[in-house]
């Protein structure tokens, strides 16, 4: 036997209840497993889809109030969308390309933020990256989502003066890590609850559901004991053919011993006579001869009763688990004039005619 057939055969529960539960337990952990994924996945998405929607409004709300002085210098003449661009290492930063230069939010003073030199984009286009490496302001690794903006500075209407710039808007991945975390925390929480209260739901229901088996042991046992005569009759369909197989089994059984009992009855009658004879002949004192000659013609006499008792008893009785036996058809002849064959009978009165 090898390891693995010894752990299966160790392992294996011989209960249906066990079996079951532990069936419906493997299951119920998988579709949890399953579900708690794809609602992480969905949140994720949700949530970086709600970071792009709001960087997004970040960055058109500051087009609006952006503009460059003759030298071509940004200046920013609104206050920001959110106070956390004028403080330094917030989480929440503005970067603006020009053709050779680029320009920062307050926030942006400290931390080292990923390179924008040089990455100007097509006038409308828009771009969302991340998560990208950057160092914090006290110097500790970190990352942050992008999102970017691609715009044209008009100037003062002349064609010669405009330019094009890109507004890029940065958050801190922390945020979003934050809110992953507290989500996956509630939910996998609540899908083990509600794992624990199916779990034990199931086991009810598998107790409900086994209790019809449960009263076929407590019938078959009452019956073993001689308690009861045979089992109820008010069971479920699927249990129906069972109990009325066993109470067929127990009917065969009992005709089986009455049958027995008559027929030791019928033998130990039948032997009554060739005893009380043999019991005459050596009371009458007869000769050796006669007692030998006797005794022979007796003991056959109880030997064919023994015989045709026990044969009697062998073909006596319904069989309850004999197979059946196929019966021969019977034999086909040809007739003359036709030329198929058909059952003997058939032909037969085919071929008798009414006489005129």
């Amino acid at each position: 036997m090898t390891g693995r057939q010894w752990l299966l055969k160790r392992w294996r529960p011989r209960s249906l209840q066990a079996r079951q539960l532990l069936a419906a337990s493997v299951g119920l952990i998988a579709f949890l497993a399953l579900a708690g994924y794809a609602l992480d996945a969905a949140f994720a998405d949700t949530a970086r889809a709600n970071l792009r929607e709001r960087l997004k409004n970040y960055a058109t709300a500051y087009a609006g109030g952006i503009d460059f002085t003759r030298d071509g210098s940004l200046y920013i003449r609104e206050q920001p969308p959110d106070p956390r661009f004028d403080v330094p290492g917030s989480g929440l930063y503005l970067q603006v390309v020009m053709p050779g230069d680029h320009g920062n939010s307050m926030s942006a003073e400290g931390p080292i933020l990923p390179e924008v030199s040089g990455h100007l984009l097509d006038p409308r286009q828009e771009v969302f990256e991340g998560p990208l490496p950057m160092t914090q302001i006290d110097g500790t690794p970190g990352e942050v989502y992008r999102y970017g903006l691609g715009l044209v500075w008009g100037g003062d209407g002349a064609p010669e003066a405009e330019f094009p710039y890109t507004i890029y808007v940065l958050e801190d991945s922390r945020a979003l890590g934050a809110q992953l975390r507290v989500f996956r925390g509630a939910v996998w929480f609540w899908l083990g609850v509600t794992g624990l209260i199916l779990l034990l739901l199931q086991t009810l229901v598998l107790q409900w559901s086994l209790r019809p088996l449960k009263r076929v042991i407590n019938e078959l046992t009452k019956v073993q004991r001689g308690e009861r005569a045979r089992m109820s009759e008010r069971h479920p369909r699927e249990l129906e053919p069972l109990t009325e197989s066993i109470n067929a089994f127990i009917e065969s059984e009992r005709e089986n011993l009455d049958r027995q009992r008559n027929t030791l009855a019928d033998l130990a009658h039948s032997l009554k006579t060739p005893i009380a004879v043999l019991r005459t002949q050596l009371d009458s004192g007869a000769d050796a001869a006669a007692l030998r000659e006797e005794l022979d013609v007796q003991l056959q006499r109880m030997n064919n009763l023994v015989s045709y008792q026990l044969a009697r008893a062998a073909s006596s009785g319904h069989k309850l688990f004999s197979a059946p036996v196929p019966i021969e058809p019977p034999p086909k002849i040809s007739c003359r004039g036709w030329r198929r064959s058909m059952p003997a009978r058939a032909c037969c009165a085919s071929s008798i005619s009414p006489r005129a």
